[in-house]
């Protein structure tokens, strides 16, 4: 069972909403819904963590410094009129993959990987900073693989249907964009050294990051 919380201004579009996701999705409860952020349903959040929280933009900014739980964020666009129906076949998509455990874990690990990416100042418009992304994040799939695998490489390449030759260059290529753009006291300071980089230094720095 799949639960959800809904928080949005709007009281109609909440029950327009909830409505068609219950109607549409057999494996889905929902925990509850609020117009506010209200300590209410902060604390019924921390409490029973729900797996996805659907809300806007605004409310997530919020959102974020005070639900202390990992979670799937659904976004209800402002402007899309067909919001309902994008968000709906999300969470159907979510509630295939919630059958296995790992889906959820490897989802929110991955979104914390992208997020410490940034943090290491590397630029998240690279495809590059993607390979990375996958690359580390097939390594935490498969603890058994070194490393510096090909195994990882391949699997990249097949995701994305490019060689293995442009995934590596890529791969270095935002590495070194990232070294372009940081100073020597940043790379001193979070890899041990102020020359060259390579992609294990970036793997052990990601891992040693908060």
């Amino acid at each position: 069972m799949i639960n959800i919380f809904i928080f949005y201004k709007d009281l109609n579009y909440i029950n327009h909403l909830s409505n068609l996701i219950l109607e549409k999705s057999g494996n889905i409860k929902l925990l509850g819904f609020d117009t506010n952020i209200s300590d209410e349903s902060i604390n019924l959040c921390n409490e029973l963590q729900p797996q996805i929280i659907i809300t806007d933009e605004i409310f997530h900014q919020d959102l974020v410094y005070v639900l202390n739980f990992n979670y799937i964020y659904i976004n209800i666009p402002q402007t899309d009129t067909l919001s309902t129906e994008k968000i709906c076949n999300q969470i159907n998509k979510f509630a295939l993959d919630f059958k296995y455990t790992h889906k959820i874990n490897l989802y929110n690990y991955r979104k914390n990987i992208f997020y410490k990416l940034q943090v290491l100042n590397f630029n998240a418009n690279l495809c590059g900073t993607h390979y990375l992304l996958d690359y580390i994040t097939y390594l935490h799939e498969n603890p058994h693989y070194s490393i510096s695998s090909k195994k990882l490489y391949i699997k990249i390449a097949e995701k994305y249907n490019v060689n293995i030759d442009s995934i590596i260059w890529n791969i270095h290529t935002c590495i070194d964009e990232m070294y372009k753009y940081t100073s020597n006291d940043f790379r001193k300071n979070i890899y041990g050294t102020t020359s060259k980089i390579n992609l294990q230094s970036v793997i052990k720095a990601v891992a040693d990051l908060y």
